[in-house]
């Protein structure tokens, strides 16, 4: 008998699972990300999620799964929750999941061969703007309240600057005395388009943006004068959930690792455009107690 509970005891080992994992009868690993841009989320995502759950079959995972959320808060509510296992995010919605207790980052990714960013404020030629401090009394279009680099960059920016930001809804109003006022245009073509066409007086883009000719077309950048650009970023973080078993976390972090190595690795990261994963960098804790702090 005593022989049967040994052999019990070490089977989860043997079979490459942690107790505490096998015990929970997780066979699904779920990956996520805030985004206003669901379904083009999930099918970005879900070719990952079904190769980390293909390589994975030995340890009981039976299938990936894919639920991008629409906002920060429920990112965070669904991993305290047990219900997303990994996150594919951007620097600033990465510092928020780590400040809540409920995630962790454990490698950088690089995409489009770019592996840091960072975001440009501009304006247009025409206008007497050359800083921050001269957009007091005038609004600023960002992208959406989940983007690091058109919203949350920028904004930490002005912070810098002591320069205090106010949220307009509606633009017809004024901006209080010595605020600058911002409002969301929800996508990169409309924050270069307001700006053209003075609907605003300055967007924020990110250096990568700035330069495509579909979110920023060339008829309007030529219009354009950048005014402050911001200290660079990781491109984009790999978060998992805080509880979630180390050695599986381990396995996932090796498979990541590795992932642009093979055929099907490749092919699973190109929708994503995602040229690999490599190590975070010493300074990360810093850089997300700087981001959270806003």
């Amino acid at each position: 008998m005593r022989k049967l509970l040994c052999i019990a005891t070490l089977l989860p080992f043997l079979c490459g699972l942690h107790p505490r994992y096998a015990e929970s009868g997780q066979d699904t690993l779920t990956l996520s990300r805030a985004t206003q841009k669901l379904s083009k989320e999930y099918k970005r995502l879900h070719p990952i999620a079904t190769y980390l759950a293909e390589q994975l079959k030995q340890d009981g995972i039976k299938q990936g799964k894919v639920t991008p959320l629409g906002s920060n808060q429920k990112v965070i509510d669904y991993l305290a929750a047990g219900k997303i296992d990994i996150v594919l995010e951007t620097p600033y919605s990465a510092a928020l999941y780590y400040k809540s207790g409920t995630a962790y980052p454990i490698l950088l990714i690089s995409r489009k061969g770019v592996a840091e960013y960072n975001s440009f404020i501009f304006c247009r030629k025409d206008q007497p703007v050359k800083s921050l401090a001269d957009l007091k009394g005038k609004v600023i279009a960002f992208e959406d309240p989940t983007s690091t680099s058109a919203y949350f960059l920028p904004r930490l920016a002005f912070k810098n600057n002591g320069i205090e930001l106010i949220q307009m809804a509606d633009l017809t109003m004024p901006v209080p005395h010595g605020k600058v006022g911002y409002t969301f245009a929800d996508s990169e073509i409309n924050v270069s388009s307001w700006v053209y066409f003075k609907k605003v007086a300055a967007g924020a883009l990110s250096c990568l943006d700035w330069k495509e000719q579909e979110e920023n077309p060339q008829a309007f950048k030529s219009s354009f004068k950048i005014i402050h650009q911001t200290d660079n970023v990781p491109r984009m973080v790999v978060m998992v959930r805080q509880d979630l078993n180390p050695m599986l976390v381990a396995q996932i972090k090796t498979l990541l690792f590795d992932m642009h190595q093979s055929e099907k690795g490749r092919a699973a990261l190109k929708p994503y455009k995602i040229d690999g994963f490599f190590d975070l960098p010493q300074s990360w804790p810093k850089l997300f107690q700087k981001l959270a702090s806003l």
